[in-house]
């Protein structure tokens, strides 16, 4: 079953927030510099229901909606993107009947890759607060029934976010947590301009003036006439 569906879920205010690092969480931002600019993105998640979790050491975001839903979150530049073939990486991400059309799917968190997916519901034209892009319902069988794969993809044209969550049980189950999960997820985003260093010389960079001992010396005429005077 392949259904493609629009689906608004707007948050308002996406760019409406106080700018400035919010307390160093690594678990909600993320920062693009451009030029003399500076993009902060900001995550939060508007139902209890789910959590976000960070591991520094791996550098990883984890969603999870306890006991049955777990996954991976990510940010990314634009335009690099992680396909299912290496190639792939350094390629716009492509759109959601693309993309689904591949039935494979990378999960970051252990370079694991997932294939013969099969496509259960398509939604485009998600808003999730300052960022849009689309969502994906793979479904997949196993011995104990069978279990969902979510993919969110949102991003701005600067920064990309996904997320790839693993959902046990029927497909009514993933339906119930994809939407979940998009009612949830709400992105800010705020820009500022990066205050640039003017450009120093060697030694400014050590010391406001050179030291006196690597000044050049006048030379020995330059001496004699300071001494003796001019003919």
């Amino acid at each position: 079953m392949l259904l493609i569906v629009t689906a608004q879920f707007a948050h308002a205010d996406g760019d409406k927030f106080p700018c400035g690092r919010l307390g160093g969480d690594e678990a909600t931002e993320f920062v693009v510099t451009e030029g003399a600019r500076e993009y902060i993105y900001s995550l939060s998640l508007q139902q209890g229901d789910w959590r976000l979790i960070y591991l520094p050491r791996h550098g990883t975001r984890f969603l999870t909606r306890e006991p049955d839903s777990e996954g991976g979150a990510y940010f990314h530049t634009w335009p690099t993107a992680v396909g299912c073939d290496d190639d792939e990486r350094l390629q716009s991400m492509p759109d959601a009947r693309t993309r689904a059309a591949r039935r494979c799917e990378i999960m970051p968190s252990d370079w694991t890759t997932i294939v013969n997916l099969q496509p259960y519901e398509i939604m485009e034209d998600v808003v999730l607060g300052a960022l849009k892009g689309y969502a994906i319902h793979y479904r997949a069988e196993n011995d104990k029934g069978g279990w969902s794969l979510l993919v969110i993809s949102v991003q701005d044209g600067r920064a990309v976010f996904e997320a790839k969550i693993r959902v046990n049980g029927s497909v009514e189950t993933g339906e119930q947590r994809l939407k979940s999960l998009l009612k949830a997820l709400d992105f800010k985003r705020c820009s500022v301009f990066v205050a640039q260093r003017p450009e120093q010389s060697l030694w400014d960079s050590l010391d406001p003036s050179p030291p006196a001992l690597l000044r050049s010396s006048p030379s020995l005429w330059e001496q004699l006439e300071g001494e003796f005077g001019t003919q």
